[in-house]
């Protein structure tokens, strides 16, 4: 479409030219945000650690409620790493594995998303080695307004423990 020459026109014409910018930008930046876990206690095969704040593990099909409709588009996950915190203490008084800060990784430790009480296979954040990992998602995991998510250990890495942070991803559709 053109810019017209008469002065009258011309204001349509902006109203329709804004209207396509909006639609543009609307489809291209929508909102992006975080809802996270931790797990302060070492982590179990097939369970539900994960907190959303608290302290206490969130338990099958509860969870956190999604206010409106967004897709899951990444998993990000850090662990502490491993070390004792010992130094000062008369070990031989306390249980040394309460002053666990973490413990290396043996195996993979796999984080899967419960999405309305239902584990989605294809979305799982995996931490092979150190302490960090991501996963980004081609294909968005839908949530409608209600939906409630909950994260779900599959497998502890062998060893992970206090510090553990997961986070999932969303974009406001």
């Amino acid at each position: 479409m053109t810019a017209p020459r008469e002065i009258s026109a011309l204001a349509s014409y902006v109203d329709a030219q804004l209207a396509d910018l909006r639609l543009l930008l609307e489809a291209e930046h929508k909102a992006i945000f975080p809802i996270w876990a931790e797990s302060t206690g070492v982590l179990s095969d097939a369970s539900y650690d994960w907190a959303f704040g608290g302290g206490s593990s969130t338990d099958p099909g509860q969870g956190v409620v999604i206010p409106f409709r967004s897709g899951l588009i990444a998993l990000s996950l850090s662990i502490a790493g491993g070390s004792f915190a010992t130094s000062g203490f008369d070990t031989d008084a306390f249980d040394t594995d309460s002053f666990l800060l973490g413990a290396d990784l043996t195996s993979d430790l796999v984080v899967q998303i419960e999405k309305d009480g239902t584990l989605e296979a294809d979305y799982v954040a995996t931490l092979a080695s150190g302490t960090e990992s991501y996963q980004e998602f081609p294909t968005p995991l839908e949530f409608h307004a209600g939906s409630v998510l909950n994260f779900y250990t599959l497998t502890n890495g062998g060893g992970a423990a206090v510090g553990n942070r997961i986070c999932a991803w969303f974009r406001k559709e």
